[in-house]
């Protein structure tokens, strides 16, 4: 049932649970902020929820055994909580989010838990996910062991992984190596083609996030606001990344070998694996102490595949590579608030010939 062109809509009727062969409720844009305690008694075929800004979750959904969706559209997650009967739900395939509750919000009643861990081993048993956000990650305290319960390792039908901390957190050392090692903990299954990586405090990213082995098919990868943390190493070894973003990496100054490939591949002379081999799209977005991008050590083996190139907002950025060693493949280049103008060669415009956006500001 889509009452998603209902604006005026405030609030569903105390019987709406006798619809009990209801499939979908979307909500959707509507200003119902509670559902009546039928619908999570009696509704137990339903396979889509979709619920809206100023909504709450049910207190507990294990009635909904068919679940295949639920997501919740709202930048404003403050006061929050998930319902309880998450774990139950085996069929979900889509949960947008997951909100990891604190300390004190965890039930002694619930699975396993006790006032010393946090949810998120609610995710465990979830095999069926395709899609998932998870929000809050700050509330796991357990660092590498508890993260590791839920399970995303085992989770190989998972295509678009979301991981987010709080944006306002606060720094120091031990929050830091905390969600490093959370982040360590929360390796994906290799199936994973989506990894969106929001907040993270933490100083370096953990190596399974540059693996070919452990994440072969990842064809994108966002890392947002992660101020903190250095740049990741060895991006240029994942066979299969498409999309590339770094956003407001504030910690980055350089991109340079490390970028490229690991080290312990740096003395091998023998390492002829062509770099960034699907990369298309690259964008540096607002990495404010990035002051130098130095070109890969074989230029003429790497990249080979990039078509579109954004940089914006780097102020320090004062040297990239020669932008003609990819003029066979760019096709849409954008460099905003640098100071890269010595690294454009005069003859750009000619020698990319397949370009079909150029745009330049502030030369």
């Amino acid at each position: 049932m889509e009452l998603g062109l209902c604006k005026k809509l405030k609030a569903l009727p105390c019987n709406f649970g006798a619809l009990t062969q209801l499939r979908s409720l979307d909500l959707t844009d509507t200003q119902v902020t509670e559902l009546p305690e039928s619908v999570t008694s009696n509704l137990c075929k339903l396979e889509i929820v979709i619920l809206f800004r100023g909504s709450k979750f049910p207190k507990n959904i294990r009635n909904w055994v068919e679940l295949r969706k639920l997501t919740y559209y709202d930048r404003k997650t403050d006061g929050l909580i998930m319902p309880r009967g998450i774990e139950k739900l085996t069929r979900l395939e889509v949960l947008y989010p997951f909100i990891v509750r604190k300390e004190d919000d965890v039930s002694i009643d619930t699975c396993s838990h006790n006032s010393s861990s946090s949810s998120i081993q609610e995710l465990a048993d979830l095999n069926s996910l395709q899609w998932l956000r998870i929000l809050h990650l700050e509330n796991v305290r357990g660092g590498k062991i508890e993260a590791a319960n839920a399970k995303l390792i085992d989770k190989q039908n998972i295509q678009d992984l979301d991981l987010r901390w709080k944006s306002e957190e606060e720094e120091g050392d031990e929050l830091a190596a905390t969600a490093t090692m959370v982040l360590e903990g929360l390796q994906p299954h290799p199936n994973l083609e989506k990894l969106s990586i929001y907040y993270f405090p933490g100083l370096k990213p953990p190596k399974w996030m540059s693996s070919s082995s452990c994440i072969p098919n990842l064809v994108t990868l966002k890392i947002f606001s992660s101020h903190n943390c250095g740049s990741p190493v060895g991006l240029g070894q994942l066979p299969c990344l498409k999309i590339l973003h770094m956003f407001g990496m504030k910690s980055v100054k350089c991109l340079g070998k490390d970028f490229y490939h690991q080290q312990e591949e740096e003395g091998n002379e023998g390492f002829t694996t062509t770099l960034f081999l699907s990369l298309t799209s690259l964008y540096l977005y607002d990495m404010e102490n990035l002051e130098e991008w130095v070109a890969p050590s074989r230029p003429d083996s790497s990249f080979p595949c990039l078509e579109h190139l954004e940089i914006k907002w780097c102020s320090n950025l004062t040297s990239i590579p020669d932008l003609r060693l990819w003029a066979s493949s760019l096709k849409r280049l954008e460099i905003e608030g640098c100071k890269v103008k010595e690294s454009i060669p005069y003859d750009l415009k000619k020698s990319l010939t397949f370009l079909a956006r150029l745009y330049f500001d502030g030369f």
